[in-house]
């Protein structure tokens, strides 16, 4: 048996496997729970000043680098902040001019403690991906993070955003389209329904699910088998 955890996966891999199972990510809840109750400010944030637009995750050429060059100097009242890994092999300049700009900031990689509360701090926040294979292929691990804390998000129109288009707005990839979208999650942030509709989504998405869920596919497997 193996596992995929998109279904664009499991489209590409089911014709080259015997048994194949749509597993997709989770999110460790509680801890972004507790972030968001109480949330520990980061030093690294201090000077820093809101709205904070920010991305948690692996930076490389998967994200739409020149989209959001565009919108940090359309929007210079707003900081985009950025933490994770990066690769720029195939984006250097890309990523260069990005950097460049004085309301975009790089964290680098945060201890693992630290991102829950970086998200808390988070006032929107982003999937910027270019929409290509790798991406239509991804279950976004950081879209139930995001989720969990309550956090609005705006996104590409990539398949595991639109699979929870209730709770993501969903932006094309054009700044005007991004900065609307944006406007829009600033202005409601705060409001208890809707932070309360998107922990409830993440809720049912935790590892506890998925651990359940997994172990129903083994057994499932099991009894078929003898």
């Amino acid at each position: 048996m193996s596992p995929v955890t998109a279904p664009r996966l499991l489209e590409l891999k089911q014709p080259f496997a015997r048994r194949i199972e749509l597993i997709s990510n989770g999110v460790d809840y509680e801890a972004f729970q507790r972030a968001a109750a109480n949330p520990r400010r980061l030093p690294r944030l201090d000077a820093i000043r809101s709205p904070l637009l920010g991305y948690s995750g692996h930076i490389s050429s998967r994200l739409d680098l020149p989209l959001l060059r565009e919108i940090a100097l359309a929007r210079p009242d707003w900081q985009f902040v950025f933490a994770g890994s990066e690769d720029p092999r195939g984006c250097e300049a890309e990523l260069t001019a990005l950097k460049a700009q004085p309301n975009v900031h790089f964290l680098g990689v945060l201890p693992v403690e630290d991102v829950p509360h970086f998200i808390a701090a988070c006032d929107v926040c982003l999937i910027p991906y270019r929409i290509n294979d790798e991406t239509r292929a991804i279950s976004s691990l950081k879209l139930y993070e995001y989720l969990a804390a309550g956090k609005p998000i705006v996104s590409a129109r990539v398949p595991a955003a639109e699979e929870h288009s209730a709770v993501v707005r969903v932006a094309e990839g054009k700044a005007d389209s991004w900065i609307h979208h944006l406007e829009t999650a600033l202005a409601v942030r705060n409001i208890p329904s809707q932070i309360a509709e998107r922990q409830g989504v993440a809720a049912g998405n935790s590892w506890t699910i998925r651990v359940k869920q997994i172990e129903e596919t083994i057994v499932n497997a099991q009894s078929n088998v003898f």
